[in-house]
């Protein structure tokens, strides 16, 4: 009942007092950002693509003056399912020109996006276009460059770019340079958080560890990079 683009009219007022219920409790407790899901389409009855663009874009125009009474930044996520593509994001973003909506970048549904037209339709993501009528699955392999320069936050997991497995980085296949290039570049991001799911892949504290560490320092000499760029870049001061 949080998605946004919730298509079923008797339970979109419910889905939007939670929502503003949430902003409320991140501004309670000193939370900065919210993400949440544009939504997904695995109703009974099918409705146009479209149709569940509108219903995200009028439910971002009863939720941002909320998120800016709270002071808290909505950031709508990047996720397979067809009402949560990066095309939407971007069209969210240019038609609300306010600084409390923003993006989370999920790198684990960026790579399904990318790569899973090398599956068959009995896919996931295949499943889920199946909801819609008369539309072909689309794939996109520009979500970093789409959502990144947006995001707030992002959400941090691996898969084999078929399957939403959560796994931890460097442990599918996830083109980790291409997407901490990215983020170290992010002219929003606050957030980095861990969606690796330890206990469902037998992972150890020890082995997660080493993973964000590397993914740490990656990113690290991507931003001293950047720094350095742009100092070299800036007018010598006396």
């Amino acid at each position: 009942l949080c998605d946004l683009s919730l298509p079923l009219a008797q339970y979109r007022p419910v889905m939007i007092a939670q929502n503003k219920l949430a902003l409320n409790l991140c501004a309670a407790v000193g939370v900065k950002t919210c993400t949440i899901h544009l939504g997904n389409c695995i109703y009974e009855q099918k409705f146009p693509l479209a149709h569940y663009w509108e219903l995200a874009e009028q439910a971002l125009e009863e939720l941002l003056p909320e998120a800016e009474k709270c002071g808290v930044i909505l950031n709508v996520e990047n996720v397979a399912n067809p009402p949560s593509q990066a095309e939407l994001i971007l069209r969210c973003r240019k038609k609300f020109d306010t600084p409390y909506l923003g993006a989370c970048f999920d790198s684990g549904h960026a790579e399904i996006a990318r790569s899973c037209h090398k599956s068959d339709p009995q896919s996931a993501v295949y499943k889920a276009w199946g909801w819609l009528p008369e539309e072909e699955p689309r794939f996109d392999d520009l979500v970093p460059e789409t959502v990144i320069p947006l995001a707030v936050t992002c959400h941090i997991h691996d898969n084999d770019g078929l399957h939403d497995q959560h796994m931890l980085p460097f442990t599918g296949v996830n083109q980790w340079e291409r997407i901490i290039a990215l983020l170290g570049r992010a002219p929003r991001l606050q957030c980095i958080q861990s969606e690796a799911k330890l206990h469902v892949h037998g992972n150890t504290l020890r082995e997660a560890v080493s993973a964000f560490q590397k993914f740490s320092a990656m990113l690290e000499a991507e931003r001293n990079k950047v720094q350095a760029v742009s100092s070299h870049a800036s007018p010598e001061t006396a």
